[in-house]
């Protein structure tokens, strides 16, 4: 394993220890694809997908860590400098992504995913746009999604 993935690897464990959660490679929460795994690149999957749980697969790679939250891509991202100078506000994020009840707002092609705390408070969000329609003529579609893990 290539030392950059090592220390993604790393990065993203901190968070889940914080957690109470075993390290990535050992976590029965999520599994690694088959089949796409090599020195450069491990893409994960939560191991059992539920109905109220966000859909979510991320993968880490030798040039950064990228996720794919329900139907957006690539959001957030960030490449190995930006985890190595920031992570705190990194670790943050994944701890946000991973605890937070998630508000998906669908209207058209655009996709925006708001993360809130337990007592409510909006801490995160995310906008992504597929396309470039007009959204403004078409209605939203909201879904509540549950946290994936609770904090300890």
């Amino acid at each position: 394993m290539r030392a950059e993935l090592v220390d993604i690897l790393h990065l993203f464990d901190e968070v889940l220890q914080e957690l109470g959660q075993p390290g990535l490679l050992k976590n029965p929460l999520f599994a690694q694809k088959p089949h796409f795994d090599s020195e450069f690149y491990m893409p994960f999957e939560l191991a059992q997908q539920s109905s109220n749980a966000i859909p979510i697969w991320f993968e880490l790679s030798q040039s950064g860590l990228t996720f794919y939250l329900d139907r957006t891509n690539e959001i957030p991202e960030w490449d190995y400098k930006t985890l190595m100078d920031n992570p705190e506000h990194v670790k943050q994020t994944i701890r946000n992504i991973l605890t937070a009840w998630v508000l998906v707002d669908y209207k058209g092609q655009k996709t925006v995913l708001r993360l809130f705390n337990e007592c409510g408070e909006q801490i995160n969000q995310f906008t992504y746009w597929q396309g470039i329609r007009l959204n403004f003529l078409k209605s939203s579609t909201f879904y509540l999604y549950q946290p994936i893990l609770r904090c300890p």
